[in-house]
């Protein structure tokens, strides 16, 4: 369960509580050159929320830094097929990191992250970390846990 288990289906895969500069992280178990992102949006009235989302990156999950911000639009994914892509040429890493700016919740429906030269996508069953967890971080029944 979560924004990397393959489902598509316009709700979300995570939810973090309302907090400052919430964030979600995928561990790709080793530092691999980064070619695209791709993120589906939460599909309903707060899909909106997401409109100033960081892309963050790093090789030893303590030094992130930034390598794109989004400029307000609001993309969707599942129900119209344009996820939010994000080229990441000439950028390496081991842990990708969503972040929103502010006061807020994040909450997003999948995330896939592809390599350089692989035509899949390598975040599929991964490892997440998230900074918080809410009462909505329930999904098809399962807690989703918070790892630190």
């Amino acid at each position: 369960v979560g924004a990397c288990d393959g489902i598509k289906d316009g709700r979300w895969g995570f939810h973090t509580a309302l907090e400052n500069d919430p964030w979600w992280q995928i561990d790709l178990r080793e530092a691999v050159p980064l070619e695209r992102i791709l993120i589906y949006n939460r599909c309903d009235h707060t899909a909106g929320r997401t409109a100033q989302l960081k892309v963050l990156v790093s090789l030893n999950g303590r030094d992130f830094r930034p390598i794109y911000q989004h400029d307000g639009t609001m993309f969707l994914g599942q129900p119209d097929g344009k996820p939010l892509s994000i080229s990441c040429v000439h950028e390496s890493a081991r842990f990708v990191r969503l972040q929103l700016p502010g006061n807020n919740c994040l909450h997003l429906d999948e995330v896939e992250v592809y390599t350089t030269g692989k035509p899949e996508n390598i975040a599929l069953g991964m490892p997440a970390m998230q900074s918080s967890i809410c009462e909505w971080s329930i999904r098809f029944g399962r807690k989703l846990v918070l790892r630190s």
